[in-house]
């Protein structure tokens, strides 16, 4: 057997039990140490007042402070964080165990995606829990399979693999709690679309057993490019989240007003604009009790115990809903929200959008 042989035979040994290790590390994870990443975390963790995240070029992206009862940030003129993001972060370094030490060697912290995030290039992001007594600062590096995490505790050289897979955005938008609204389309009953130049189209659904929007004011000789075609534009207050968000400013007159009632009354107005390429709505609601009490269905003519039930269940609802109404104002009165693209494309449709071409 010449030595070329031997080598070769050598090579495929040594990468067959490579791969016999991973499968048997896939199979069979490492398992924690019991020891904690940040020992007393767990018992601070309903101290904590603050927590911030600075990723690469040492820059700050997200500053989360407790006011009272809510969670805020500071970047975005305090708006409400993402407070089930933020628990999941907080929850997963507090009850984190260190699995296997890792790196000690600098030159290779970048491989694990955590180095210090004075880099420019950094990959991880350092982030600061602070409490009336304590502080804890850990680089968040790369995830590995799923469950496991790099991390390297601040001012250690030493890096490891713990056993939790916390989030830490690199964005601040992602620390945002991003539900603007959420109106499930089948309770939509009309959208009207108006530009500035005039152009207005109205929508409208028979009753709420109706599958699809009608046009209500199509243009003579018209028809829809297919039955269901304005359907999107009836969802898009469906779990309508924001890209980012700003305080209020006027939009101008050049504004496409889209304005949503639904058969519970609900009446909501939204200002849509494009500005520098970004897609930015503001909107406000009311209570339309009519309204309600028209799509409400027929009463019984004759006057019983149960219809007083009923009457008083029918204000109960007026009430809930007026109040729901006032706190989505309270809401999203001081702000404008930056909203996907395609989101505001459903809210400015034009003619040619929902028409088939007159040529076809």
């Amino acid at each position: 057997m010449n030595l070329r042989t031997v080598l070769g035979l050598a090579a495929g040994l040594a990468a067959l039990l490579a791969v016999l290790l991973i499968a048997e590390w896939v199979s069979k994870p490492p398992q924690a140490t019991g020891e904690h990443l940040f020992a007393g975390m767990r018992e601070d963790i309903n101290a904590v007042t603050s927590v911030t995240a600075t990723a690469a070029g040492d820059n700050l992206i997200a500053t989360v402070t407790r006011q009272d009862d809510r969670w805020i940030v500071e970047e975005r003129d305090g708006y409400p964080a993402d407070t089930g993001k933020l628990r999941q972060l907080l929850l997963g370094l507090a009850e984190a165990q260190l699995v296997e030490a890792k790196t000690a060697n600098r030159e290779y912290y970048a491989r694990l995606g955590v180095e210090d995030v004075s880099a420019e290039d950094a990959g991880g992001v350092l982030i600061r829990v602070v409490t009336p007594s304590n502080q804890y600062a850990v680089i968040v590096g790369d995830q590995t399979r799923g469950e496991y995490r790099y991390v390297r505790r601040e001012g250690e050289a030493g890096s490891w693999l713990i056993d939790k897979s916390p989030e830490a955005p690199t964005e601040t938008p992602k620390w945002l709690s991003a539900t603007i609204i959420d109106i499930d389309a089948a309770v939509v009953r009309s959208v009207t679309i108006e530009h500035p130049d005039g152009q207005t189209i109205n929508l409208e659904k028979a009753n709420r057993e109706a599958r699809d929007f009608s046009v209500t004011n199509m243009p003579a000789g018209r028809e829809l490019s297919y039955a269901s075609v304005a359907n999107t534009v009836g969802g898009v207050l469906d779990n309508l989240t924001l890209d980012d968000v700003a305080p209020a400013a006027e939009l101008g007159p050049d504004a496409v007003i889209t304005t949503f009632t639904t058969f519970d009354g609900q009446v909501i107005h939204i200002a849509s604009k494009e500005v520098d390429s970004k897609y930015w709505i503001q909107l406000t609601g009311a209570y339309d009790a009519a309204l309600a009490e028209q799509q409400a269905a027929p009463q019984q003519a004759e006057t019983t115990a149960a219809d007083a039930v009923q009457t008083a269940t029918g204000e109960d609802k007026t009430a809930a809903a007026q109040a729901a109404i006032d706190a989505l104002n309270e809401r999203t009165r001081q702000w404008r929200y930056q909203i996907p693209q395609y989101k505001y494309e459903q809210l400015t449709r034009r003619w040619q959008d929902l028409l088939k071409n007159e040529t076809d």
